[in-house]
C-alpha cells in the first residue's frame, strides 16, 4: 500500500542546450494524447520573473513527447502557451482543470507594477490539430 511497484524512472523532458529550468510538470490526457505542461526559466522573482508555460504531447504516458513543431521534449521541445507581458510577469506553476467539455489553465503570475503574485485562470481552447492555443499572461 502506497509503495512503488518498480524502480524504473523514465525521463520524458529536458532542456539540454539551454540548461534552463524545467519545473512544475502537470500531465493530462485528452483525445488520445497525454499533454505535459511545464514551467520554464526563472520563478519567484516578482516582476523580474521569466517563468513561461510550455506544452508537449505524446500517445503514451511515458513518451516520447514532442512540441507542435515536432521537436522532441528530451531535446528541449516545448510549445509556448503563456508568457509575461507589460502587465504580468512569470506565468507558471500551472495545472489544468476540466469541467465538462471545458478546460482551464490555472497558474500564477506576478504584477509588473509591484511584483504581487496573482492566481489566474484562463479558458484553454484547443485548435483543430488538438493543440492548446496560447493564453494571455
Amino acid at each position: 500500500q502506497g509503495m512503488r511497484v518498480g524502480t524504473t524512472v523514465t525521463s520524458i523532458a529536458s532542456r539540454p542546450s539551454s540548461g534552463g529550468a524545467l519545473e512544475a510538470p502537470f500531465m493530462v490526457r485528452r483525445c488520445g494524447y497525454y499533454y505535459l505542461f511545464m514551467s520554464w526559466d526563472s520563478c519567484c522573482k516578482g516582476a523580474d520573473s521569466t517563468y513561461n508555460i510550455r506544452v508537449v504531447r505524446g500517445t503514451s504516458v511515458t513518451g516520447p513527447f514532442a512540441d507542435k513543431a515536432g521537436t522532441a521534449a528530451l531535446q528541449g521541445g516545448g510549445t509556448l502557451i503563456a508568457q509575461g507581458d507589460a502587465t504580468f510577469a512569470g506565468p507558471g506553476g500551472q495545472s489544468v482543470m476540466f469541467d465538462g467539455n471545458q478546460a482551464y489553465l490555472v497558474y500564477h503570475a506576478y504584477a509588473r507594477s509591484n511584483g504581487a503574485i496573482t492566481l489566474r485562470i484562463a479558458e484553454l481552447v484547443w485548435d483543430t490539430s488538438g493543440w492548446p492555443v496560447p493564453v494571455g499572461p
